[in-house]
């Protein structure tokens, strides 16, 4: 399996406190959702300057991931069993229940039909979206992931582009990639090198896409940066 084929073009400033659960670009602004119980928080930031524009505090849950539809945020709780939407503004529309394999969620994304969540198990599950009178989400599918016949565990963030699956592997530094038409790993992302300068022990977590750059942003859990990438 191919591994560093990547190039980082850039880096920001990134708010160390927060410890990043989902990233997301939408019309040209980054949400970041950051974890932890009693610090968890939603944030919207100009991309343009890298300043904050507004930032919400998730109280009585531990923030997960982030995906945006329709102007639309979706923010997963960690064991809650709930999803919290909001609009681009950060202002709370409703809350709905979920339910995964592992009872748990972790990153979350879309493929303009179903929500696609992880919840630290090696599947991905796909939930139809909601509606203004949803309760719980209704379970679709789940689908395995695997590499040489075994599973992998620890799926975290997830972004789709085009026809892959980008996922952060949770206690790691690598990025897999996942043809969602067979949904057979093709490639491993390994960034263990941004461990000397974010340190081994702050998770790397955080994925999106800059449809305009045609390049990712990378992050992890208390990092000093976030990563302008682009994978080869």
């Amino acid at each position: 399996m191919n591994q560093n084929l990547y190039i980082i073009i850039n880096k920001f400033k990134h708010n160390k406190s927060c410890f990043t659960q989902g990233l997301n670009i939408y019309n040209n602004k980054l949400y970041e959702s950051c974890g932890l119980y009693n610090k968890s928080s939603l944030n919207k930031i100009n991309l343009e300057n890298n300043s904050l524009e507004k930032s919400i505090k998730i109280k009585n849950i531990f923030a997960e991931g982030i995906t945006i539809l329709y102007n639309i945020v979706f923010l997963l709780s960690y064991k809650s069993n709930e999803v919290f939407i909001y609009d681009i503004n950060l202002n709370y529309i409703m809350k709905c229940k979920i339910y995964t394999t592992t009872n748990e969620c972790w990153g979350i994304t879309h493929n303009n039909q179903n929500l696609i969540v992880s919840d630290g198990s090696y599947y991905l599950h796909f939930y139809e979206f909601p509606n203004k009178n949803t309760k719980i989400l209704k379970f679709k599918y789940k689908i395995p992931i695997h590499i040489d016949g075994k599973p992998i565990n620890n799926i975290n963030e997830l972004e789709l582009v085009d026809n892959y699956i980008y996922a952060n592997i949770f206690t790691t530094f690598n990025i897999i990639k996942i043809n969602i038409n067979n949904y057979k790993l093709e490639k491993i992302y390994n960034f263990n090198n941004l461990s000397k300068f974010e340190g081994y022990n702050n998770l790397m977590n955080g994925i999106t896409f800059n449809k305009n750059k045609k390049t990712f942003l990378i992050t992890g859990k208390n990092w000093n940066y976030i990563y302008e990438v682009k994978f080869l």
